[in-house]
């Protein structure tokens, strides 16, 4: 079964110090602290906040989210961003994760992915979203509970 790779999107001590990194790469490049200019230190920063942002690319299987929205990749290249609020619906199948928001039906295949991983995405879109859940697949006192 496959894993999927979940973040939560928040900034911690690292996220900030690369940042950091990156703009005085950047800033010190581009000649505004000395009076050289450097394309090299312009491309160290820039290849630092790509390397930052690239996350998304690592993982086949791949969930970001804060508390406004959700960003799920699934077997799929393209993933789906959700925010959270118009989100009135969610319905679980045995291979399908079926998103209803509005107007819109959205599903998202499952195929090969760990039952665990499966009931955290359930978790956190349920929870986060305030969202009607029903599944055919899980036991009540799982769904109850959220």
């Amino acid at each position: 079964m496959k894993r999927i790779k979940f973040e939560k999107i928040k900034l911690n001590k690292y996220s900030i110090a690369l940042l950091v990194l990156a703009a005085i790469f950047i800033i010190a490049g581009s000649g505004l602290l000395h009076s050289f200019n450097s394309i090299f230190l312009i491309c160290i920063g820039i290849i630092i906040i790509l390397f930052y942002l690239s996350k998304l690319f690592w993982y086949k299987n791949y969930v970001t989210y804060n508390d406004n929205n959700i960003y799920i990749r699934i077997n799929s290249h393209l993933g789906k961003r959700f925010n959270f609020e118009p989100i009135s619906k969610v319905n679980l199948t045995s291979e399908l994760l079926v998103i209803k928001e509005n107007d819109a039906c959205h599903e998202i295949d499952l195929h090969r992915i760990d039952r665990n991983d499966i009931d955290d995405l359930v978790k956190i879109v349920v929870t986060k979203s305030k969202a009607e859940f029903s599944s055919n697949i899980m036991d009540k006192q799982f769904y109850s509970n959220l």
